[in-house]
């Protein structure tokens, strides 16, 4: 995250990190989102084209409730999706990613 922390932050660091935060400059935050796996960071069961996969809903918030951009490699090119986005978009995006 960048500006004013600089180093690795769990899912519940970085969003305890926005709460708190003085929105007076942007945010960057670089996720690995394929590196998700726990219950606590994945919790978000999807079903597409007859497969199960679960999901972290750590990009869902930061777009969602805190505008941040998202920009998301889709295996050829990066995805960007800029707010206002819904859900929906959020997560087919996620998707690509995760199907990458």
């Amino acid at each position: 995250m960048a500006p004013g922390i600089v180093g690795c932050a769990d899912s519940c660091q970085f969003l305890s990190h926005l709460t708190t935060a003085h929105r007076h400059s942007p945010l960057s935050a670089i996720i690995f989102t394929d590196q998700l796996v726990s219950d606590i960071d994945a919790p978000l069961l999807i079903e597409h084209d007859g497969k199960r996969s679960f999901y972290p809903v750590i990009e869902l918030i930061a777009h969602v409730k805190y505008g941040f951009e998202l920009h998301v490699w889709t295996g050829s090119s990066f995805g960007i999706l800029s707010p206002p986005s819904t859900e929906i978009e959020v997560l087919r995006l996620l998707g690509r990613y995760l199907s990458a």
